[in-house]
């Protein structure tokens, strides 16, 4: 597969997974933890249980996450992840960690923030482009995630064009890291 393809795939399935805000932080818990309960991941997270519910099936549908298989202690996890889903548990940490340190994990997890940043590194440098690269976004939808990302100062206009910030590209490559491992599948999701 050439490079080309590949950095398409990495992008499209980037999407596919983000397409839920909670599905992150929901992979660093259960990748963190070893499984988590349900409420648990409530509390942690301050997610709704509705939001929770629909991430968690959004997961398993990706075969990122499963329901823990069998009885045994009350202890147990409800929910654990698949071989696929520890794998891109570990590379999401970094970047949560990274958004929570800087405080800006609320606008990082709004849907089209971090497919943005991928396509801004990647050279899809005008509004057009990114707008081209991103499947099923708005013009609406970008210009608002634009605007979020140069507010916390991720991205910055220059020209015509969009550049990340250094800052911007300090998240770029934690991205970077999780998109590798994606599983090309997630791109045939959708």
């Amino acid at each position: 597969m050439t490079s080309g393809v590949h950095h398409v795939n990495n992008l499209a399935s980037l999407t596919v997974l983000v397409h839920h805000r909670w599905a992150l932080p929901v992979l660093g818990e259960l990748y963190r933890d070893d499984g988590a309960k349900f409420v648990t991941l409530v509390h942690r997270l301050n997610v709704s249980k509705d939001s929770l519910v629909r991430t968690l099936e959004h997961l398993r549908t990706l075969d990122l996450a499963v329901k823990n298989p069998g009885y045994g202690h009350p202890l147990r996890p409800e929910y654990v992840l698949t071989p696929q889903g520890q794998v891109l548990g570990s590379s999401t940490l970094p970047l949560l960690k990274h958004a929570q340190r800087f405080d800006i994990r609320e606008l990082l997890l709004k849907k089209w923030s971090l497919p943005v940043i991928w396509a801004v590194h990647h050279g899809f440098g005008r509004f057009t482009d990114v707008l081209g690269a991103l499947p099923h976004v708005t013009s609406r939808a970008l210009s608002l995630a634009v605007q979020d990302l140069e507010r916390i100062e991720l991205l910055q206009r220059q020209g015509s064009s969009y550049r990340l910030t250094h800052h911007g590209l300090e998240v770029a490559a934690l991205l970077e890291t999780l998109t590798e491992s994606l599983p090309e599948s997630l791109a045939e999701t959708r």
